[in-house]
């Protein structure tokens, strides 16, 4: 045990600030005493064998709470590892302004946005019917194929197939969800699923595939050995040639609203045909199925917003090369505000007007004279939905300022 005002130095992974299981740590930090510094690594390679984003703090056990410490974000390791973690980036946080909740590490202007942010009410998830994950295959060597004029190829084999394709559906990897845009894919889902007469779907039973679908089903025989290695059949949770979770596949098939799970910055899109499927992970996204009436080009300009960029990036965790989590916990609590009809419908504009840009982008040659052109004009409609919402949101000059400085 720590006597009063003894120091504790300890160096481990950081990631506890914005997880679940680190609140009990941040509740005795905050309760027991004062955070001396901390220092920051990122994703630096401070351990040769393991990127674990870790973090030296020090902390003094006192009766008295703290009134501010520093945090230094390492940016040169040999720098740091000579002693000179000084002239790291450094940021004054005030000790009284974390909280459990809110474990903010910037400074104190960027702070207090983020407080007053987090007052407001309304959230994402309040105008959200659902926000959901999608499904893992646990072999996407055999489920997920390539497209090439029709023909489909198969990872698993190593060769074109023959499959019925309406046993087919267009899957997109989070990659392909960029910002106001859906990146063209030439992937392919097996989906050997049906719809009851609930509208459900549910797994087409084995005998019905041979007779109806022999292509799939032959197919699927093929690959039985590899499938039926997977630990869900090997646990009899599943059957062998089920997709491994099929979760959520009644949401696939509505407009919704897309993210990457991980992303430089923030990259919402909406699926307005209601085609795309999308896997769960790191390597897939998340859908956001808004509540009727909600305007959803309204909301899609919010989300994509400087503000909100900047509260997501204050408000999740980053992963290697500088990516930062866009997974349920940290989107669903994204403050959302309503303006006022004229407000709406302007942003609803500038909105359809970005994702007309982005389809004729997609069909531009990159570095030409009229793809920049295409570039400048998304800037400028972004720029005045950034505007709009400074207003809705009630941010003073001093807060877009510090916007404007943290993105610049």
């Amino acid at each position: 045990n720590l006597k009063e005002d003894g120091l504790f130095s300890f160096i481990m992974p950081l990631k506890f600030q914005t997880s679940n299981y680190g609140k009990g740590l941040i509740r005795l930090f905050l309760s027991s005493g004062q955070i001396i510094k901390i220092i920051d690594f990122g994703d630096l390679p401070v351990f040769e064998s393991a990127t674990t984003y870790s973090g030296i703090i020090v902390f003094k056990k006192s009766s008295k709470k703290g009134d501010s410490f520093r945090v230094y974000k390492v940016i040169d390791m040999n720098s740091a590892r000579n002693g000179l973690v000084e002239s790291s980036k450094t940021i004054t946080v005030n000790q009284k302004s974390i909280s459990e909740e809110s474990w903010v590490f910037s400074n104190e202007d960027e702070t207090n946005l983020i407080l007053k942010m987090n007052k407001i009410q309304n959230k994402l998830m309040d105008i959200s019917e659902k926000i959901f994950q999608g499904l893992i295959t646990s072999a996407d060597s055999v489920f997920i194929l390539r497209n090439k004029d029709g023909k489909y190829f198969s990872e698993s084999l190593g060769e074109y197939i023959d499959l019925e394709p309406e046993m087919l559906k267009n899957i997109i990897k989070g990659f392909e969800i960029k910002r106001y845009m859906i990146l063209n894919s030439e992937r392919l889902l097996l989906f050997p699923y049906q719809k009851n007469e609930k509208d459900n779907y549910e797994l087409i039973p084995e005998s019905t595939l041979k007779r109806y679908y022999p292509l799939t089903f032959s197919y699927l025989v093929k690959n039985k050995e590899v499938l039926s290695k997977r630990t869900d059949v090997v646990n009899n949770s599943i059957i062998w040639y089920s997709l491994s979770r099929p979760q959520n596949l009644e949401e696939f098939e509505k407009v919704k609203i897309l993210t990457p799970f991980n992303a430089f910055s923030n990259s919402f899109t909406i699926d307005f045909q209601g085609k795309w499927f999308f896997s769960a992970g790191v390597a897939g996204g998340y859908g956001l199925k808004l509540k009727d009436n909600v305007p959803i080009k309204y909301v899609i300009g919010i989300l994509n917003s400087k503000l909100i960029e900047f509260y997501v990036k204050h408000t999740s965790t980053y992963l290697r090369g500088k990516y930062y989590s866009y997974e349920h916990r940290f989107i669903k609590n994204i403050p959302i505000l309503f303006g006022n009809s004229e407000d709406i419908k302007k942003i609803e504009e500038y909105v359809s007007e970005i994702f007309n840009l982005n389809e004729v982008l997609n069909d531009t040659f990159e570095n030409t004279e009229k793809y920049h052109e295409i570039i400048n004009k998304i800037m400028v409609k972004e720029s005045e939905i950034d505007k709009i919402i400074y207003g809705i949101y009630h941010l003073t000059l001093k807060e877009i300022e510090t916007i404007e400085r943290f993105f610049s």
